[in-house]
Formats: C-alpha cells, sequence, structure tokens
C-alpha cells in the first residue's frame, strides 16, 4: 500500500515512513501535482481538500490537526501492521540499509558512537539512523496500536 500526503501532512509522512510504508510528500508548490502522481504511482491521498474526492477515486480525509492522531485514523482506516518498520527513511522515504560504524563514525555524535554499534543509512539521501530513545517511543505507540 503506497500513500502521497497532501501538503499540510509532513509529520504523518514521516509517521508512515516509520512504520514502512512508501509515502511520497507533496510540497506546497508542487500541490498541483498531488492528483496526477497519485494517478501514476498508484497511491492512496491523504488530504483535507474533500473537493480532492470528486477528481481520484483513492481519497482519504483527514480533519485532525495532530499527527498522532492522524496517524492513528490512517492505521485503522487501512488495517496497516508494522512488519517494515524502521526500514525507510523519514526525510526521503528511500530504503534503509545497515551500515558500519566506522564508516561513518565522523558523521554521528560522539557520545551516540560511545554506546551504539548498530547504524542504518539512507542509500538516496544519506541520513543515518540508530536505535535510540525516539526509536523506543516510537516503537511503544506502534505496539499499542497493534492491540
Amino acid at each position: 500500500m503506497k500513500f502521497i500526503a497532501d501538503c499540510m501532512f509532513g509529520k504523518l509522512a514521516r509517521w508512515l515512513r516509520m512504520a514502512g510504508y512508501d509515502t511520497a510528500y507533496v510540497w506546497p508548490k508542487e500541490r498541483e501535482k498531488l492528483i496526477s502522481n497519485a494517478r501514476i504511482e498508484n497511491r492512496i491521498i491523504i488530504t483535507s481538500a474533500r473537493k480532492i474526492k470528486y477528481q481520484y477515486e483513492k481519497v482519504f480525509i483527514i480533519t485532525d490537526i495532530f499527527a498522532e492522531k492522524q496517524f492513528v485514523k490512517v492505521v485503522k482506516e487501512f488495517n496497516l501492521d508494522f512488519e517494515s518498520a524502521f526500514t525507510l527513511c523519514t526525510k526521503c522515504g528511500c530504503s534503509l540499509v545497515k551500515t558500519d560504524k566506522e564508516s561513518i563514525i565522523k558523521k554521528i555524535p560522539s557520545d551516540v558512537a560511545a554506546w551504539c554499534d548498530e547504524y542504518f543509512l539512507c542509500e538516496n539521501c544519506g541520513s543515518i539512523y540508530w536505535k535510540g530513545s525516539h526509536y523506543e517511543k516510537i516503537k511503544e505507540v506502534f505496539l499499542k496500536l497493534k492491540t
């Protein structure tokens, strides 16, 4: 299942990527491409603009303003699981690959390097991830939603 988030849903797009779902994001200046990109890439549009429902058949309307509530609604509506969680870059949505500490040691904070040995690198934008306190908090959210 693939999504495309309208420009007001950037945080939701990051949540969906953390959950392992291919989620494109349309910046405000590119909003006119929302429907055409959704059609070309066979994506479900997430938006608050009700008029889009009349222009494209796969639209999910969200009116909540808080990203966590938006995320819960999407998870419930589409019965999402979290089997591919933490496999996509939250910034660009591309795949993360496990990387060795030595190759990125100059790019990570020294206090993190002191306790963490497992790192993941985005193949596209070069962002680096590790399982820190944010990982545990997000994992708890996913576990609560599974039950």
